[in-house]
C-alpha cells in the first residue's frame, strides 16, 4: 500500500466556461479518502485537495460537472514524488496479512526526461558514512592545454541520503563501492569538522601551468572557474540511521 505525495506537479483541466464565474450547475464530485475502499478505488489519475468543510480531510477529485456535462480531472503531470510504502505481509500461522514496519520504505517515483510514462522506482536510506571521500573532476583550457584536475573531499564522516533503485541492492558494510558505478544518488546532509581537500592534476602539463593551477588550490575557487564534468562519492564503512 503506497501513499503518494508529488512534488514539482500539478493536475490541469481544461472547463470551458465564463472568466467570470462558474454555470450555476457546476459542481466537483469527490470520493472521501477515508471510506472504506478507497485503496481500491484511488489511482494516481485522482488529484488530491483538502476540504475545510471536513477539517481539511482528503478527498479526492474525480469529475467537475458543468453545463450538463461530465468532466474528468487529468492524470497528474510532475517530475518527481515522495511517498511513502507500507508493506504487509502473510502470517501463515494467523491466516493473515500483518504489517512489516522494518520492511517498509521511501520511495521515489521517477519519470526519466524524455521516457513515455516509464516509472523508475527508488529508495531512500540514511546513513552515517566513516572516512568519507567525495570525488569532483573540473577541467580547463590553460595556455591552449585543456587540464584535468580531480578533487577529493576526505571526511572523518558524512551523514548522507542515499538513493538507489529498488531492484538494486546496497554493498555489505566494509566493502568498497563507487556510488557512480552503482547509479546510486548522494546527498549530504552534515559532515564533520575534520574535512580536507587535495587536488591531482590527471593531465601532463608543464611547471608554468601546473603553477597557474596552484593558485586555484590555494583559494579553492574551482567551482567559479572550472568547468564540472563528474562526480563520485566512494563508500565503505557506513551505519544505516
Amino acid at each position: 500500500m503506497t501513499y503518494v505525495k508529488f512534488e514539482d506537479g500539478f493536475s490541469e483541466t481544461h472547463l470551458d466556461c465564463d472568466d467570470e464565474k462558474f454555470p450555476e450547475d457546476f459542481r466537483i464530485k469527490c470520493y472521501d479518502v477515508d471510506r472504506v475502499g478507497f485503496i481500491a478505488q484511488y489511482t494516481y489519475q485522482e488529484a488530491i485537495v483538502g476540504s475545510e468543510e471536513y477539517g481539511y480531510s482528503e478527498h479526492a477529485i474525480l469529475v467537475f460537472q458543468l453545463n450538463g456535462l461530465e468532466v474528468d480531472v487529468s492524470p497528474p503531470t510532475f517530475t518527481q514524488s515522495l511517498s511513502r510504502t507500507w508493506l504487509y505481509k502473510f502470517n501463515a500461522d494467523e491466516q493473515e496479512h500483518e504489517l512489516d514496519f522494518s520492511g517498509s520504505s521511501s520511495f521515489v517515483w521517477d519519470y526519466p526526461k524524455g521516457a513515455n510514462q516509464k516509472t523508475i522506482i527508488k529508495k531512500t536510506i540514511s546513513m552515517r558514512v566513516d572516512d568519507a571521500l567525495a570525488i569532483e573532476l573540473y577541467k580547463k583550457t590553460i595556455d591552449g592545454v585543456e587540464v584535468v584536475v580531480r578533487l577529493e573531499g576526505i571526511d572523518a564522516w558524512n551523514d548522507i541520503t542515499l538513493t538507489i533503485p529498488q531492484d538494486s541492492k546496497l554493498p555489505a558494510n566494509g566493502q568498497q563501492f563507487s556510488t557512480a558505478d552503482l547509479n546510486f544518488e548522494v546527498s549530504i546532509e552534515d559532515i564533520s569538522p575534520q574535512c580536507s581537500i587535495q587536488y591531482t592534476i590527471l593531465t601532463e602539463v608543464s611547471p608554468e601551468i601546473e603553477k597557474k593551477i596552484e593558485k586555484y588550490g590555494e583559494e579553492d575557487n574551482w567551482a567559479d572557474e572550472w568547468e564540472h564534468i563528474g562526480s563520485d562519492y566512494i563508500i565503505q564503512t557506513y551505519k544505516i540511521a
